[in-house]
């Protein structure tokens, strides 16, 4: 025979299994409800926007699947050229292939291998690389600034600002 508190332990677990499966149950039609379209797939690929003024226009290859321009408010864009010949533009020295500069304002992504040293020229900059397995950043490189890298890393990410 059951005593009344084992009787009361199992209508606490059926009560508290009944609230779980319907809150959790709920979750994903509520979701789907107030975002007004579908939830993504856990394993999608997600591209983070960079840090940009408002009124931006960012540009998305899609076979790419990464911003690869960023123009401003003010119509403003980036243009990487080979060479560091502009003292006020910034400059992405390295080995082979040679030395990128990034003249104007805006961002753009790339694919710059074998770099070593950045220089910010008069405008604020941030900077992303592959090193070591990962992306990473360096953000508010102040102008006129260089940065010392310890080892070769690949440019990925340029904004000048």
């Amino acid at each position: 025979m059951m005593n009344m508190k084992t009787f009361i332990k199992k209508i606490v677990a059926f009560v508290a299994t009944f609230i779980g499966v319907m809150a959790f149950g709920a979750v994903p039609a509520m979701a789907a409800e107030s975002t007004g379209g579908l939830i993504p797939e856990a394993d999608a690929t997600v591209i983070v926007a960079p840090d940009v003024p408002p009124g931006s226009t960012l540009y998305l290859d899609v076979e790419k699947n990464e911003i690869t321009q960023v123009e401003l408010p003010n119509g403003n864009r980036i243009a990487v050229s080979r060479g560091c010949t502009e003292t006020v533009a910034a400059c992405w020295a390295g080995g082979t292939p040679g030395d990128f500069q990034f003249s104007g304002s805006g961002a753009v992504n790339g694919n710059w291998p074998n770099r070593y040293d950045f220089y910010a020229g008069n405008l604020h900059a941030d900077v992303g690389y592959y090193a070591l397995g990962s992306n990473r950043y360096v953000s508010n490189i102040s102008p006129y600034s260089y940065l010392h890298a310890s080892m070769t890393l690949t440019g990925i990410y340029v904004y000048r600002y």
